[in-house]
């Protein structure tokens, strides 16, 4: 497991790794469908995990001040204020 201080804006590289990995095992199961990364206009680092059919997304995952977010297709949070990564994985587990 990786620390990364909260006061960093945005998803680091190993987050996008950890949530490619969890679309994998989305996919798998046929879940959920490819990993996304994205970099977002004021630079903050996002990832979105697609449906099966990678079409649309299924969630989108961040990073701000507060912590670690999951947000759903239609933009609701699921998740907020996560303090590692590991917090947001234990929810899909």
């Amino acid at each position: 497991m990786s620390v990364v201080t909260l006061n960093r804006k945005g998803l680091s590289e190993t987050d996008v790794s950890v949530l490619t990995a969890l679309s994998y095992k989305l996919s798998a199961q046929r879940l959920g469908g490819a990993c996304v990364p994205a970099i977002m206009d004021d630079g903050e680092r996002m990832a979105a995990i697609l449906n099966p059919d990678n079409e649309v997304i299924l969630f989108g995952f961040g990073k701000d001040r507060r912590g670690y977010y999951v947000f759903d297709w239609e933009g609701r949070p699921l998740v907020e204020g996560c303090s590692c990564i590991d917090e947001i994985l234990a929810v899909f587990a």
